[in-house]
């Protein structure tokens, strides 16, 4: 037997499969095609947020590489919408996020003027 593959290091791709299986089971679990555009929309939006915090402090790659596995994960469970409109609104919601933290409308919590 070889030695056991090493955990440490590899926290991307475990969060990437845990993720991809998440996204699955949220797309599998809303059956309202209303409530799964609602879903990935406020995905978007947090994926857009993660992505604006991480971008400059740290490797983003990490964090690409789950926001891509949850949509793809979401994307094939989706069975009762169009994949292309849930596709669109996750695009949506990460833009509108990355925008309104861009032109600091959304701050965050953490910082010294989050009231505006």
């Amino acid at each position: 037997m070889g030695k056991p593959l090493p955990i440490r290091g590899r926290y991307a791709e475990i969060l990437a499969g845990i993720f991809l299986f998440l996204g699955f089971i949220i797309s599998t679990s809303t059956v309202n095609p209303v409530f799964g555009v609602i879903s990935i929309f406020i995905a978007g939006f947090i994926a857009g947020r993660v992505y604006f915090f991480k971008h400059k402090k740290s490797p983003i790659l990490p964090s690409l590489i789950v926001i891509v596995a949850f949509i793809v994960g979401f994307l094939m469970g989706n069975i009762w919408s169009s994949r292309l409109v849930v596709f669109l609104f996750f695009v949506f919601g990460f833009g509108l996020s990355y925008w309104l933290y861009m032109k600091k409308i959304l701050v965050s919590f953490k910082s010294e003027n989050f009231l505006k």
